[in-house]
């Protein structure tokens, strides 16, 4: 009779004839290799938790949560951080309020720019409403906190010294730019969320919290890096014209500097920019996110470049047809990169469990 097991890594369901035990087989779902063995393991031990029991089904046979989830490992002690680990359940109930455990290994994978637009889509189209109250809520939010910030500056102005209203206009500048960092965090978290089709509440906008600081510093330590760039790329044109005081050697060498600055820019910002997805998706720090953002862009820059200038030209769209279209193409390019980050981490989105068949999975062996 066939042999079934689950997949070590992914915790996959999988069948097998039963002339296969004691073969390498790799699992059709996350492509890991594990010995088949002797005869078929039960599906699930009796005292096994497995989550929540009322979970959706998204359209599939019901079926354990271990079977469905491709980052539940093998069975473990469950702490009390499992609640707030984004890679249990795609559905499961998780702490809006709590930074996740941080998960396993990263599995770099290549992305597609037309899967990327199509997957977001599918993704997109069940969750409109939330994702673009979300969108409207920010929006707003950030303009309140700017007219805040202005008539406090003009009030400092009208009562008080010039002293008074400097100090005043760069707290109020800090001030307003800690909020936007700290609603964009709560805005990534839901998008996440969403695009791994687990639950996203709508006060997961106000959950940025835990992560504001680290995003903070990261976007510093990004900042200084691009101004390294900059400087390098304007030292010859200084050079020349400490060395020579000829403008026109000044002006060529200036312009090589642009030249070459503009891709290294546009090099540093496409290898940088999973950086905040990563700090509040695995709960790590500053520098740690800047290195593995690293690790998972090469080999996608374009697209995400790409990805980049098709957002740009969607939202700009939106706002020339009467800001309307910008209502569902903001919200839409927001998803967008929440998705392109699940996919080039090898993580799983919501529109694969709507396109996964139900019922067990045949297993290739080698």
């Amino acid at each position: 009779m066939p042999i079934e097991f689950r997949c070590l890594q992914c915790g996959k369901l999988l069948r097998t004839g039963d002339d296969t035990a004691g073969k390498q087989a790799k699992c059709p779902s996350c492509g890991s290799i594990q010995q088949i063995p002797a005869s078929s393991v039960p599906a699930a031990a009796p005292d096994q938790d497995l989550g929540p029991a009322a979970e959706p089904t998204y359209g599939l046979a019901p079926e354990p949560v271990a079977a469905r989830n491709p980052f539940q490992q093998a069975p473990a002690a469950r702490s009390p951080q499992d609640e707030a680990n984004p890679y249990r359940s795609p559905a499961a109930s998780l702490a809006p309020d709590a930074p996740p455990t941080v998960p396993g290994q990263l599995r770099p994978s290549r992305i597609d720019v037309g899967d990327m637009l199509t997957s977001t889509w599918e993704i997109f189209k069940p969750q409109m409403g939330m994702c673009i109250a979300v969108a409207i809520t920010c929006i707003v939010l950030n303009i309140a906190i700017q007219l805040i910030g202005q008539a406090v500056e003009n009030i400092a102005q009208a009562i008080g010294p010039v002293e008074v209203f400097l100090v005043v206009s760069i707290a109020s500048e800090i001030i307003q730019w800690c909020v936007q960092v700290w609603l964009a965090a709560g805005q990534a978290l839901f998008m996440l969320r969403v695009g791994r089709g687990a639950d996203a509440p709508f006060t997961l906008v106000f959950a940025g919290g835990p992560y504001l600081i680290r995003i903070i510093l990261a976007t510093i330590l990004l900042g200084l890096l691009t101004l390294t760039v900059l400087a390098m790329c304007g030292l010859p044109a200084l050079i020349g014209y400490v060395t020579t005081r000829d403008q026109n050697l000044t002006l060529g060498l200036g312009a090589f500097g642009v030249l070459l600055g503009i891709p290294l820019l546009m090099y540093v910002s496409l290898t940088f920019s999973q950086v905040q997805f990563l700090i509040i998706d695995r709960n790590i720090g500053p520098v740690e996110s800047l290195l593995t953002s690293r690790q998972i862009t090469p080999g996608n820059r374009l697209a995400i470049l790409a990805l980049y200038i098709i957002a740009t030209f969607l939202i700009v769209g939106g706002f020339f047809a009467c800001l309307i279209g910008a209502v569902f193409t903001l919200p839409y390019s927001m998803l967008l990169f929440a998705v392109v980050y699940l996919a080039m981490t090898g993580q799983p989105t919501a529109d694969q469990w709507l396109q996964q068949p139900p019922g067990r999975v045949p297993v290739p062996t080698t």
